[in-house]
């Protein structure tokens, strides 16, 4: 539905009646942007501008800020959170199952995240 909402917008515009019928469609709408830590600002700027003028009731940006940033500038995701974006941490693995498995993505704190890589080829 979401993605017949977003054709439309692209065969009458934002405005008038056609945007008027793209809010009613996506008035339940929740709008998830999963590595959203690599969105360069004007990328970031548009999605928002976007969904402001949709009214959508709710966007979820979801990534990790220690993992890659974009390419080009900008690094909204952490720009947004230091200036009070709701969050919520996601630490549990799910993946994997034993402590043997989970054990290389968790080295000990303080230790480089080289020696708990060197884990994962042994």
């Amino acid at each position: 539905m979401a993605v017949d909402a977003l054709k439309d917008i692209d065969e009458v515009g934002v405005s008038g009646k056609g945007l008027i019928r793209v809010r009613e469609r996506m008035k339940h709408t929740v709008l998830v942007v999963d590595e959203a830590p690599l969105a360069c600002t004007e990328q970031m700027r548009k999605l928002l501008t976007t969904a402001t003028a949709l009214w959508l009731p709710r966007v979820v940006l979801v990534g990790d800020e220690k993992q890659l940033d974009g390419v080009d500038a900008g690094k909204p995701f952490s720009q947004l959170r230091k200036a009070g974006m709701a969050t919520a941490v996601m630490d549990d693995i799910l993946r994997q199952k034993t402590r043997v498995q989970k054990r290389p993505w968790f080295p000990p704190s303080g230790s480089p995240v080289g020696k708990g890589a060197s884990r994962m080829l042994c």
